[in-house]
């Protein structure tokens, strides 16, 4: 078997991955005492995550991990079927949407955006108190990204793709797709 080329990829990842921002909050020992919710450790992190998880696809799953790193995982489902799952965090996120843009249709908006919050991230430095400011842009793209994951609690799906407009089915608005000056942006637009 031939090793599947970056476009391959970029339409596995449209169709089985999937693009999503991890919040986890931190308690501070010095938080509880004071009851100051902006002292001490910064009160929630913030992580780049995108996934593929396919059935009896190993060969595939493989080349994801090869080329952007990452980790594999098998899982037997109730049906006997085995899913591989890969799974990169960060900077191999990162790497992998810088990668996978050019290619990708149905997630673009969410690569975008996911790649504006991992730059933003990697300004800051470890240890230092994060502004209010700055959380609160966190979370704006990270529910953004929610968003565009989930339309009325059910997926989004994309019938027809054309250059100007997304088609969509009934249930979502079609949106221009984001230029270059909104991917070299770091503000988020109101579009987004």
């Amino acid at each position: 078997m031939t090793k599947p080329s970056l476009p391959y990829l970029g339409g596995i990842f449209d169709g089985e991955g999937s693009i999503f921002v991890m919040r986890i909050h931190q308690q501070s020992r010095y938080r509880k005492k004071t009851g100051d919710r902006w002292r001490g450790a910064n009160p929630s992190h913030y992580y780049v995550c995108v996934s593929v998880a396919m059935c009896n696809a190993e060969p595939v799953i493989a080349e994801f991990a090869r080329r952007f790193r990452g980790s594999i995982k098998q899982q037997r489902t109730k049906n006997g079927h085995i899913v591989h799952h890969w799974q990169a965090v960060c900077k191999c996120a990162h790497a992998a949407l810088t990668a996978l843009l050019p290619h990708l249709r149905v997630k673009r908006r969410q690569a975008i955006l996911a790649l504006r919050l991992q730059r933003h991230l990697s300004r800051g430095k470890r240890g230092q108190r994060t502004s209010l400011a700055a959380l609160r842009y966190r979370e704006r793209i990270r529910a953004t990204i929610s968003g565009l994951n989930l339309v009325r609690g059910k997926r989004a799906t994309i019938i027809q793709w054309s250059k100007s407009t997304y088609k969509t089915s009934s249930h979502v608005k079609p949106g221009p797709i984001p230029t270059q000056e909104q991917t070299d942006n770091d503000g988020l637009k109101a579009s987004t």
